[in-house]
């Protein structure tokens, strides 16, 4: 019975369809026929190409690096023996994991193929060429426990709950699966690929459309389908659920394998996202793509990973127990790339920013929060990380962070501010060709070690600021009374 319920989760949650070519209707042995070696060369392929990158020197770098920071931001003395990201992702991607994760999942020995091929027999009909739809008969148990069933005696028969209430659960079961009308599209394109939509109500809403190519895959989601399917769902199970009016926007994912050890991993926003509720707005522009990963295996492992996270905006009301009020988030956006050469001891993120404005947040209108990252030199910066006992980080031009916190604003829906967060501007200021890294002091204190530039910190509420420069540490430092909240605990030292 547990294979049939996973037999459900499996056409809802994996499959999906193309759309722009129809294809050839494809029959259940076309499945279990097509679908295994597709899923098997995809894996196999990503899992090499990231495989070499992260048993090269750049990885042990970065790993390093993470390490040596993560003791700066702990205050420890001592390196900590807890898994680093990096250690995780390459035990993750060690070759053959990706393909025997997804065989375990499957609760047996069937290949992805065979499990497809099975649940269309089993809990499907078909109801024309490359149509199938889910049957309740198929899916629903046909005996259910009860818990005002007598109990069980140990040793003595089971005393099922009356028969008639069984019957009623599964015939209310057997409507409801009918009533939710899911079917699965499945087309065979040209060459050996493998198309399924999953498609929901008697609109057939396509919720998810998956393309599967020897050296492609690519899932999209129909925000808009989505919402339509959930309107009917709802409606047929009897549940009261929340929709916004307005649902829309298109979201893709994809991967490509191309040769034996390169792979392209991508995720992008198609059609820009837009959620319209009753007092809830959400908008985010459209980028395509906003996330690419590209892995180069072989002899001369490479990485790159590009990020352009694009305007957001987000309205909603806020309440802490007391009166309301319309919180209003304006993000500019978050871009930025990183590339790992096999060869090279150093990690280099490049075009580091927040977007091409400044990012805020206001309550009723009232600023709260607003960041600014290098406002007068372009909004962007590189950041390049030399591994080391010591890694060296450098930055080109420098940092220039301004952050104003106005959350004063708050304290009228009841919310208690600390004063150095009511109505302050903070600056960071990182420059003249820094070079920084982590620091051991004498009394084995760890501290930021500024190498080459400088390091300005400032409050708007203090007329002092603290200034790090070249040849000097920013340590920690306990809080005197009297001081700023903030920046008294840091300090300037020596470094030797």
């Amino acid at each position: 019975m547990m294979r049939r319920y996973y037999v459900v989760g499996m056409l809802a949650g994996v499959l999906s369809g193309c759309g722009e070519d129809a294809g050839k209707p494809a029959s259940a042995q076309d499945v279990r026929t097509r679908l295994t070696p597709l899923v098997a060369r995809l894996t196999d392929g990503v899992g090499k190409s990231f495989a070499a990158i992260t048993h090269s020197e750049a990885w042990k770098s970065l790993d390093e690096s993470y390490r040596g920071l993560r003791v700066l931001g702990d205050g420890t003395d001592t390196l900590s023996p807890a898994p680093t990201p990096m250690g995780l992702v390459r035990a993750t991607l060690r070759q053959g994991y990706v393909e025997y994760a997804l065989r375990t999942s499957l609760g047996d020995d069937r290949t992805p193929g065979e499990a497809l091929g099975d649940a269309l027999g089993e809990a499907a009909e078909q109801e024309g060429e490359g149509i199938w739809r889910v049957r309740g008969d198929a899916v629903c148990p046909r005996s259910y426990d009860f818990p005002d069933a007598p109990p069980r005696v140990p040793g003595g028969p089971t005393t099922p709950a009356p028969t008639s209430s069984a019957d009623d659960a599964r015939a209310r079961c057997i409507r409801i699966v009918d009533d939710l009308e899911i079917r699965l599209r499945i087309t065979l394109p040209g060459g050996d690929g493998l198309d399924v939509a999953l498609l929901v109500g008697p609109a057939r809403d396509e919720v998810l459309a998956l393309q599967l190519r020897p050296d492609f895959a690519q899932l999209e989601l129909d925000l808009g389908a989505i919402r339509g399917a959930a309107a009917h769902v709802a409606s047929v199970v009897g549940a009261r659920i929340s929709l916004p009016q307005v649902l829309e926007g298109r979201v893709r994912f994809s991967v490509r394998v191309q040769g034996t050890d390169d792979a392209v991993v991508e995720a992008a926003i198609t059609r820009a996202i837009r959620a319209e509720g009753s007092d809830v707005h959400v908008a985010i522009d459209a980028r395509d793509p906003y996330f690419h990963l590209a892995a180069h295996g072989g002899a001369d492992p490479t990485l790159e990973v590009t990020y352009d996270w694009g305007h957001t905006q987000i309205e909603a009301p806020v309440a802490f127990g007391g009166p309301s009020a319309r919180l209003a988030v304006d993000l500019a956006g978050l871009d930025g790339k990183l590339h790992l050469d096999g060869r090279d001891s150093a990690v280099r993120f490049t075009g580091l920013g927040l977007g091409d404005a400044t990012s805020r947040a206001t309550l009723d209108g009232q600023p709260l929060v607003e960041l600014d990252l290098n406002a007068s030199n372009g909004r962007h910066t590189d950041l390049t990380v030399t591994s080391g006992a010591r890694p060296v980080v450098e930055l080109r031009p420098g940092i220039d962070l301004r952050a104003a916190m106005r959350l004063g604003a708050l304290e009228r829906l009841g919310r208690s501010v600390p004063s150095h967060l009511r109505d302050e501007v903070y600056t960071v200021a990182i420059t003249d060709m820094p070079r920084l890294s982590p620091a051991q002091l004498a009394d084995g204190t760890r501290a930021l070690e500024v190498l080459a530039g400088q390091i300005v910190l400032a409050s708007s509420a203090v007329a002092d600021r603290i200034v790090v420069p070249a040849g000097r540490c920013l340590a920690r430092d306990p809080l005197v009374a009297g001081e700023h909240p903030v920046l008294g605990r840091l300090a300037v030292r020596d470094c030797r």
